[in-house]
């Protein structure tokens, strides 16, 4: 860092703090807000990309299990070999155990699969299934008991559906954009508040310092050069008075170009649901857009309304960002699963999961090509064979 660096750092601090509240807590709404506009966006990508590529691979994967899981089953039954015949029930259980936990499988035949199996096993006097059935007691991640399975209460709302629904399911994004058929009559009442048609409010009355005049607190267009004068001197600026300046630089109907008055149409809309929504960093965003820099003389004393307001727009953005962080179980794992830098990095991330289920898919499909011929089955049942060694080892081990 160098020495001219060192020396500024100090007075743009002091420059900051001696900024107006409402201008400090402005800066911390854009801030707020942008972060949150690229974690929703982000999050929304997510919840698409994954219901329309993932979620349906990964339904053909407890398809696929299951239909193995149902030809493992038919071998156990008819095996001889006790040694083949255990090596087929810890291999059928381990399978029971994934179908269990999926959020996306079809536990009622995954649940009418394991009764079929479990329920002739039971109250046998042969030694293999009487361990069988011991070990079935003491696992908690079987079908119908499997705790995992019973924190994903809205595994549902992943389905594939049309992009504007998954979003209202996952994600509740607030925006202040107009839409495009926004058709508010701005020439019959150019100033008109919706919500004031059914509720009025108070009038506040402001005195000229200079003057010692008593004014009305919502001057019409016509005051412009008066009202201007007061705010200037430090008189109370709240957002309807915001508001107003606004509008007497947008307002369409001042506007003879048909482009023009066109463009201004939309800000006006944008300025109208901003003030709908009391939106005020919106506002302040437009003011200081379309008719200046906001004046050094609004203290905190003459916009303590705004102040207001702009903490409660600030605790509100706080809240939406803790509800980011605070989703169900399921949506929090695959919120984890694919969250990446921007959209684009979560779609190869998308991509990449995408090519390893359906290599998934494939090896499920050919175990149970090779459960249909004998070469293929024994070479299965090798295979498994390694990989209970393998989890003896890791038992042994983590004693």
């Amino acid at each position: 860092m160098t020495e001219q660096s060192l020396r500024t750092q100090p007075k743009q601090r002091q420059a900051k703090a001696r900024q107006p509240r409402y201008v400090q807590l402005w800066e911390r709404v854009q801030l707020l807000q942008e972060r949150l506009t690229g974690q929703e966006a982000i999050h929304d990508t997510i919840i698409r990309q994954f219901a329309n590529t993932i979620r349906p691979i990964e339904e053909t994967i407890t398809l696929e299990l299951t239909a193995l899981t149902q030809d493992l089953v038919r071998c156990f039954h008819e095996e001889e070999n006790d040694a083949h015949r255990s090596l087929l029930g810890f291999w059928i259980i381990d399978n029971f155990s994934v179908l269990a936990a999926h959020p996306f499988a079809n536990l009622f035949d995954v649940e009418t699969l394991f009764d079929a199996w479990r329920l002739p096993i039971q109250g046998t006097d042969d030694m293999i299934e009487a361990q069988l059935s011991l070990l079935m007691a003491s696992r908690d991640d079987l079908p119908g008991q499997s705790k995992l399975r019973r924190n994903y209460p809205d595994a549902d709302m992943f389905a594939a559906e049309p992009a504007e629904d998954i979003q209202s399911a996952s994600f509740e994004t607030h925006s202040t954009k107009p839409s495009q058929g926004d058709d508010a009559q701005f020439s019959e009442e150019p100033l008109q508040n919706p919500a004031s048609k059914s509720k009025k409010k108070k009038k506040r009355t402001f005195t000229n310092k200079t003057t010692g005049a008593r004014t009305d607190g919502n001057p019409s267009l016509s005051e412009d050069s008066h009202q201007s004068s007061n705010e200037e001197m430090g008189e109370l600026f709240d957002i309807e008075t915001l508001f107003r300046r606004i509008a007497r630089a947008v307002h369409p109907d001042r506007e003879l170009d048909a482009t023009k008055k066109e463009q201004k149409h939309a800000i006006m809309s944008t300025c109208l649901l901003a003030r709908e929504h009391n939106d005020i960093a919106q506002l302040l965003t437009l003011y200081a857009e379309y008719v200046g820099n906001l004046p050094s003389t609004w203290s905190d004393e003459s916009t303590g309304e705004l102040v207001i307001a702009l903490e409660q727009q600030l605790r509100e953005l706080e809240a939406r960002s803790m509800n980011l962080q605070a989703q169900d179980p399921l949506l929090q794992l695959i919120l984890d699963r694919y969250l990446g830098y921007d959209t684009s990095d979560v779609e190869r991330r998308i991509q990449t999961h995408k090519i390893s289920l359906t290599a998934e898919i494939e090896r499920l499909k050919i175990q149970r090509r090779h459960l249909t011929t004998p070469i293929g089955y024994q070479d299965a049942l090798e295979e498994r064979k390694d990989i209970e060694m393998d989890k003896l080892v890791v038992a042994d081990l983590t004693r």
